[in-house]
C-alpha cells in the first residue's frame, strides 16, 4: 500500500479532530512512518510540548500478535541522544520482549 492511500484510510475524525492543524500532523505521521522504517522508532521532538521529546516503538506479541508499545519521554533529552542512544536500545528490548516466550500474551 503506497502512503497516500494509507492516509486516506485513516479514520476520517483524525482530520477533523486536527482541524487546522491536519497538514502539520499529516506530515508528522509521514516522518513517523520513515524513521519506523529507517530506525525502527519513531521520534517526536517538540510536538506535543516546545519541551518534551519522546521516542517509541512497537512490541509485536509473538503469540497473539498484540501490538504494545514501548516509549521513553522527557524535557532532557537532546534529539542526538534520542536518535542515537535511547531509540536504538529501546528497539533492542523490544526485539528481546517479542522472543520472550513467558511474556506478552
Amino acid at each position: 500500500m503506497i502512503e497516500e492511500e494509507r492516509l486516506e484510510l485513516m479514520p476520517p475524525h483524525l482530520r477533523s479532530l486536527a482541524g487546522d492543524e491536519w497538514p502539520t500532523r499529516e506530515k508528522s505521521i509521514k516522518q513517523a512512518r520513515l524513521d519506523y522504517q529507517n530506525l525502527g522508532f519513531v521520534l517526536a521532538e517538540q510536538v506535543f510540548h516546545p519541551a518534551l521529546r519522546a521516542v517509541a516503538t512497537p512490541v509485536i506479541a509473538k503469540t497473539s500478535g498484540r501490538i504494545f508499545t514501548l516509549s521513553c519521554a522527557g524535557p532532557v533529552a537532546t534529539s542526538e541522544r534520542l536518535r542515537n542512544e535511547i531509540g536504538p536500545k529501546l528497539t533492542l528490548l523490544a526485539k528481546n520482549l517479542q522472543t520472550t516466550t513467558m511474556m506478552l500474551t
